[in-house]
């Protein structure tokens, strides 16, 4: 509900609506009711409930924490986030945050990584803010939709050749005992995956 009062010769509006308050002055009665109408609008759409002074960076904390933490590829996730957390984007609130963030984000991402990286990363940040809408209410909707993407790349499917294995063995000092080199355990890793075509999650784990 507003209320309107004219003071030293403007307009003074007051917005009440689901537990918030926004206020504002105009030269004229008219501007206060356009904005009164455009403010209970955004109210109720969700954009000044109480978690909308949380930033973009907070929201994917927290996914990370909560999340992320409880999967397998939880590490891999979290490696992602950091990095996004650093960018500028990590720091719009949430009240602010829409597509056009994002399709700054992914021009300036595909400078500088291959499409398949940007959709790994694209992948983690759709997943936790799809959480926030659905779960935790931290937004009316997922701002990701609608925001191209470049296609997966095709699939490669060539095999290491038996040269290509027989060089990274002896760079690695696999054959020799005891190893001269810390990496020589990853190669080890590296031979089990190509016999057992295990994931490195998989080997790690083991």
């Amino acid at each position: 509900m507003a209320s309107y009062r004219k003071r030293l010769g403007a307009w003074e509006v007051s917005v009440a609506k689901l537990g918030i308050r926004k206020s504002a002055t105009f030269d004229t009665k008219a501007e206060a009711q356009k904005w009164a109408a455009k403010i209970e609008t955004e109210i109720q759409n969700g954009k000044y409930a109480l978690f909308a002074d949380k930033t973009f960076g907070e929201l994917l904390d927290r996914y990370a924490t909560d999340v992320s933490v409880k999967k397998a590829g939880g590490r891999w996730e979290r490696l992602r986030i950091n990095a996004i957390c650093r960018l500028e984007i990590a720091k719009v609130k949430l009240c602010d945050l829409n597509q056009t963030h994002f399709v700054k984000w992914r021009d300036d991402r595909l400078q500088e990584v291959k499409d398949a990286s940007f959709l790994r990363d694209r992948g983690v940040v759709n997943r936790a803010l799809n959480v926030a809408v659905k779960e935790w209410l931290w937004l009316p909707k997922n701002p990701l939709i609608g925001v191209s993407s470049p296609k997966q790349p095709e699939a490669r499917d060539r095999l290491i050749s038996a040269d290509e294995v027989a060089r990274l063995c002896y760079a690695m000092s696999y054959e020799e005992t005891p190893p001269r080199k810390v990496i020589s355990p990853v190669c080890a890793a590296f031979m089990f995956a190509i016999e057992t075509a295990m994931l490195a999650r998989d080997i790690y784990n083991l």
